[in-house]
């Protein structure tokens, strides 16, 4: 009785351990973003994606991208962000690309 006991504690243990794993798999899956990106057709086509995708240097520790928060004037609270300025931020804040206007 006890050997069955143990095994089969054995086992719940082990589904325990493995449903967290299983269950941020399920979740990441579910929560996973879906892109598409269409052809231009003709230049400047504005049905189409207008902008190429990029690596994110091209916009983090870049002087001529402003951080901004919402408010009065949309305040520039710093020129240059780097992923650890923008981290745990929240809401409210974006980044300004130059020739955005």
């Amino acid at each position: 009785m006890c050997v069955v006991a143990v095994l089969a504690l054995a086992a719940a243990a082990s589904a325990v351990a493995a449903e967290p794993e299983d269950s941020a798999r399920e979740l990441a899956d579910r929560h996973a973003p879906v892109m598409m990106l269409k052809a231009q057709e003709n230049l400047c086509d504005t049905k189409g994606e207008q902008y190429a995708p990029t690596m994110v240097d091209v916009v983090l520790d870049n002087p001529q991208v402003f951080l901004r928060q919402l408010g009065t004037n949309n305040p520039v609270l710093m020129n240059g962000a780097k992923a650890s300025d923008l981290f745990g931020l929240g809401e409210g804040f974006y980044l300004d690309f130059p020739g955005m206007r």
